[in-house]
């Protein structure tokens, strides 16, 4: 594919997706886990989680400088991107993009995306039909004196300002004591010395959470597909990200029901038009959002990069969409939007949707340090996983190279697999932590 460049840095918690979807040859990672997979497709660098992510500046420097052309994205050699976490460091990917050609958003546009309360007066102010922004305050109480409905009625969240997946949010009882030091939250030294809030309050949205996932240039976006997002049903973080099934078979032809309701297809275009317009994004972003029982559309959250969901997309034009992202920011190219739509409902002979679903769950470790600690990752234990998940037609990712340690609650890896039941995929994947370490220690038995 033209329009890529010749050598490709990408940098976050977790960059096996996107790698592995970037059709560049000279490629070089830098995440949490380097792991197995991806060791096979990039020069692959793990940090630490105790150093992220400011480790990440450090490795790359190390890598070098913008070639000769300077930062001209066309002529520029080497590029960069980001995934999971680095959103919430605008100072941290603006150093990075001294060195390297940034492919994505910059620090600028990251800060202002990534302020909820910025972003959910852009959304009430936009007044797109059928998307409404969530009630957020600094004050929980605010949340829970509001006139439209009881106070024993209001379900409240606790988010912190900067997360990702989800981790910190935590449900906030009406007349309970809100202790703030107690929330686990990534907090940096800036934040510190100004002594700024880290945390704010989102009254609960009751639906279903999908995610829209956009490609944009300077002049125009492209919705690419949505996906529905699962997660924690219980335990100490309920809204950690479990996974996705998609894309949705949600159009413009299909998405309204009998009352003429759920225009959600073109609800979702608006939706990341205005954003993209708005906030100058650039490349790949997702928009995080609760769907209702009426169809509206209610974005929590933008992620301004390549998200976890993503890797569900099927080619467009014969391109990834980590092909795309690193085109579109290079020469400012889109697909059609016609493509795009094309690529997430093929037609069969009958005239109904023929591409099934595909599905991605992320399997846990279980909170026992004991029962994690001795599993030793080998060869003959990866193999022998890959073959019991290829006999129920599933597929491993991110899986832990020889010698890894796995910590309690940590991610172990990532089971895909696809069909035209969505019920039946969830099920497939929904493997408890009890559940997975059966598996896996009835293949260290046979292996």
């Amino acid at each position: 594919m033209t329009n890529l460049p010749s050598r490709l840095h990408i940098v976050g918690a977790s960059a096996r997706a996107a790698a592995t979807l970037s059709g560049v040859a000279d490629l070089h990672t830098c995440d949490l886990f380097a792991d197995h997979d991806l060791c096979q497709v990039a020069n692959a660098d793990k940090i630490p989680g105790t150093s992220f992510p400011h480790e990440f500046l450090r490795w790359a420097v190390s890598k070098g400088v913008a070639g000769a052309c300077g930062h001209d994205p066309v002529r520029s050699a080497s590029s960069w991107m980001y995934t999971g976490g680095l959103e919430n460091h605008p100072g941290l990917v603006d150093a990075i993009s001294d060195h390297h050609q940034l492919a994505g958003c910059s620090g600028e546009v990251l800060a202002a995306v990534r302020d909820p309360f910025r972003l959910a007066q852009f959304v009430a102010d936009a007044r797109i039909d059928g998307v409404r922004s969530p009630v957020i305050s600094w004050d929980p109480e605010t949340l829970f004196n509001l006139p439209q409905a009881s106070r024993q009625s209001i379900r409240v969240l606790r988010k912190p300002l900067k997360s990702c997946g989800g981790l910190g949010i935590q449900k906030v009882e009406a007349g309970a004591e809100v202790d703030d030091d107690e929330a686990v939250v990534e907090v940096d030294d800036e934040a510190k010395f100004l002594e700024e809030p880290t945390l704010y309050y989102q009254q609960f949205v009751e639906g279903v959470p999908q995610a829209g996932l956009f490609l944009a240039s300077d002049d125009d976006c492209r919705l690419l597909g949505v996906t529905r997002s699962w997660v924690n049903a219980s335990g100490g973080d309920p809204f950690r990200y479990e996974g996705s099934l998609g894309p949705l078979r949600i159009d413009e032809r299909n998405a309204a029901d009998q009352n003429g309701n759920g225009d959600t297809w073109l609800r979702w275009l608006r939706l990341g038009q205005a954003l993209s317009k708005q906030f100058g994004m650039r490349g790949l972003f997702g928009v995080d959002a609760i769907v209702t029982a009426d169809y509206e559309i209610v974005p929590l959250e933008v992620n301004p990069r390549f998200t976890a969901s993503m890797e569900l997309l099927p080619l467009i034009e014969d391109r990834t969409v980590v092909e795309w992202h690193l085109a579109t920011c290079r020469t400012g190219v889109l697909p059609d939007q016609q493509s795009c739509l094309a690529a997430r409902f093929p037609e069969t002979e009958q005239g109904r949707p023929g591409r099934p679903f595909v599905g991605k769950g992320i399997l846990y470790a279980p909170a026992s340090s004991e029962l994690v600690g001795s599993i030793e990752w080998n060869d003959n234990l990866r193999q022998r996983l890959i073959e019991i998940a290829t006999a129920n037609d599933a597929t491993l990712a991110d899986l832990p190279v020889n010698g890894e340690t796995i910590c309690p609650g940590s991610p172990i890896m990532t089971v895909l697999t696809r069909g035209d039941d969505p019920e039946k995929i969830r099920t497939a994947l929904s493997w408890s932590p009890g559940q997975l370490f059966d598996l896996i220690w009835q293949a260290t038995v046979s292996s």
